[in-house]
């Protein structure tokens, strides 16, 4: 990565100043190309950039999301009469906006070391911090103070066993969804990396070897299971009793939310009797699923 020049004074965006523990002339804002560069991470290693999950970008606290519950369908018109009762049923959500945040300290000695980069590697650092909430709360967010992820929304699968899964189960997850959901190219599956070496021993034919390939945009960098490309989370859980260690579903029905996207303010005077630096960091976003029968989640028994 480039190395980022020492950050000139900005005005903090309207709704961040408050989630700052003081105003103090020694906080300023980071340069725009350290967000720049932060969500370009975010957007290329998270499950943002794995899956088409729909992006939204908004300026309030909330988000009125529909979806279709009861699909409708054009029927053939008889001449004379009248035409065919279609009556759709609406699921109305809204996506609430969170405030997700951290500080960071580091001394100033370190800052001043002008033999490493250390403010390339804090932008590593919050990266990779801002990559691991995505993908965290976009699975198994409860809704409860928290974004909503897949696991709490979609429609639960029964696993027949406490501690496995077999295949029969795995293309049962597959089938599970409606064929208008499982479109190539929005599918895929998210498990931790011991769950998918559990199905990868299902050697039934052969079944679930790794050698198998993906169609789709994915083809040369992801696992695949049925042809469908896997997300290994490890914030998923592990195979055992009523756990649900697997998902798999349509993601573009996944909304993400944001508000102002993400901000890093340095501040040089909370910490300075300790000779630290300490950088809050604040990334406004929520989510929740449309059609909770696009995702197939599995529960053990």
């Amino acid at each position: 990565a480039a190395v980022l020049e020492e950050p000139q004074e900005r005005t903090l965006p309207s709704g961040q100043k408050a989630l700052l523990p003081t105003t103090t002339p020694g906080s300023y804002l980071l340069e725009p190309e350290w967000e720049t560069q932060i969500i370009a991470k975010r957007n290329q290693e998270s499950l943002l950039g794995v899956f088409p999950i729909t992006r939204r970008t908004i300026g309030t606290d909330k988000y009125d999301l529909r979806s279709e519950s009861t699909r409708v369908t054009l029927a053939p018109l008889t001449p004379g009469s009248e035409f065919p009762d279609q009556t759709p049923g609406m699921t109305a959500r809204q996506v609430a906006i969170y405030d997700m945040a951290m500080q960071v300290r580091v001394n100033k000695r370190l800052l001043a070391d002008t033999a490493f980069d250390l403010l390339g590697f804090m932008n590593e650092i919050i990266a990779g911090a801002y990559i691991d909430s995505v993908n965290k709360y976009l699975t198994i967010g409860t809704g409860s103070s928290q974004p909503y992820g897949v696991i709490t929304r979609g429609t639960a699968f029964n696993l027949a066993g406490a501690s496995a899964i077999t295949v029969g189960e795995v293309k049962g997850m597959y089938y599970s969804i409606k064929p208008q959901y499982r479109r190539p190219g929005e599918v895929g599956w998210v498990m931790n990396t011991d769950t998918l070496s559990a199905i990868r021993s299902l050697t039934v034919a052969n079944e679930f070897a790794y050698a198998e390939t993906p169609g789709g945009r994915q083809e040369e960098t992801m696992e695949t299971l049925l042809r469908r490309p896997v997300f290994e989370s490890p914030d998923m859980a592990d195979l055992g009793t009523t756990n649900k260690p697997v998902v798999f579903g349509n993601w573009r029905y996944l909304y993400f939310v944001e508000n102002q996207g993400i901000s890093v303010v340095r501040d040089e005077s909370n910490r300075a009797n300790y000779n630290e630096t300490v950088f809050f960091v604040t990334a406004r976003y929520g989510s929740d699923v449309a059609q909770d029968e696009a995702f197939a989640v599995a529960v053990n028994a």
